[in-house]
């Protein structure tokens, strides 16, 4: 006489349980990704500034220096080509938040795209920092 098929033979369960671990498995790798943020570098913000300005907090990429009186963000630590300078403005931070503020080491710089004289747009865009962090 011919053997039944039983749906619960140790094979099949084991088969099931292997699927179902590698499921689960992979719903936690894709949904334990880290979320991805949008970085400019101080060219893309001075060419576009319109597109930032007095909106949305941005983050920019770069290294930080003291440039000519004030501290500025650039791409680049090169000075023999023409790199741009982004101002920056640390008033919204804490005095020991900008100690780790180092010149060779590239940050990223979270704040917002401001006029320096709101009322005039004339004058220098600068990026109100509320948050910075070591790359």
């Amino acid at each position: 006489m011919a053997k039944k098929f039983n749906l619960f033979e140790t094979r099949n369960l084991l088969i099931v349980v292997v699927v179902l671990l590698i499921a689960v498995g992979a719903y936690f790798v894709l949904t334990s990704i880290p979320e991805e943020e949008d970085f400019y570098t101080a060219e893309d913000i001075l060419t576009n500034y319109n597109q930032y300005i007095n909106g949305d907090s941005i983050n920019v990429k770069g290294f930080y220096i003291y440039d000519g009186g004030y501290p500025v963000i650039v791409s680049t630590l090169s000075t023999t080509e023409g790199r741009s300078s982004l101002r920056l403005d640390f008033s919204k931070l804490e005095v020991n938040e900008t100690n780790v503020l180092r010149t060779e080491i590239k940050f990223i710089f979270t704040g917002i795209l401001k006029y320096e004289d709101s009322s005039n747009p004339l004058s220098p865009i600068i990026l109100e920092v509320e948050k910075i962090k070591e790359v």
